[in-house]
């Protein structure tokens, strides 16, 4: 009876263990991240409360949703950032950097007005990253540099234009015999 009562305890005690285990397991695996392919959009998946697999997350906070948002890539790959587990939102945040920098890179130095649209979107959504490095920092910063002479081009270009239509008016209203 002794015996069998020992037994009963340290199986009990075995079954603790691996329950405490399983669920220590769990903890760690909600708090990763990971990125994944799926339809040609990267999107950014979040740990179970499991021991194992991944969701797609959307955060409660609709600024957060949108920076989490799967990312269109538009035929190129991310193959470093994909089938990587990061165990915090500052590495999720340093990855999905680069696919951002290399999504935005080409489509700011472009002359097209659409894609500089696109490149202006991407800038914005990578300043809401938080976890970034200083050279990250340093990057995004000259993205937004490329973006804000982007801008006052396109505001100078308005203005220019604007200028022209009010000469020209000015010129019509001079030609005619009113009192302008």
């Amino acid at each position: 009876l002794a015996r069998a009562l020992k037994n009963l305890v340290v199986s009990a005690l075995l079954l603790g263990l691996a329950g405490a285990a399983l669920y220590a397991l769990s903890m760690v695996n909600v708090r990763t991240f990971s990125l994944e392919v799926r339809g040609g959009q990267l999107v950014v998946m979040k740990g179970r409360l499991m021991p194992w697999g991944f969701e797609p997350w959307s955060p409660g906070d609709p600024l957060l949703a949108e920076t989490y948002a799967p990312l269109d890539l538009e035929g190129n790959t991310a193959l470093a950032a994909v089938g990587v587990t990061y165990g915090d939102r500052d590495e999720l945040d340093r990855a999905l950097f680069q696919v951002v920098e290399l999504l935005a890179r080409p489509r700011l130095a472009s002359s097209d007005a659409k894609e500089l649209e696109r490149g202006l979107a991407l800038v914005r959504r990578a300043e809401r990253l938080n976890g970034l490095t200083d050279a990250q920092r340093t990057s995004l910063k000259k993205m937004q540099a490329d973006v804000a002479f982007f801008l006052a081009r396109t505001r100078l270009d308005d203005a220019r234009r604007q200028l022209e239509d009010a000469l020209a008016q000015l010129k019509l209203a001079a030609e005619s015999e009113t009192k302008n």
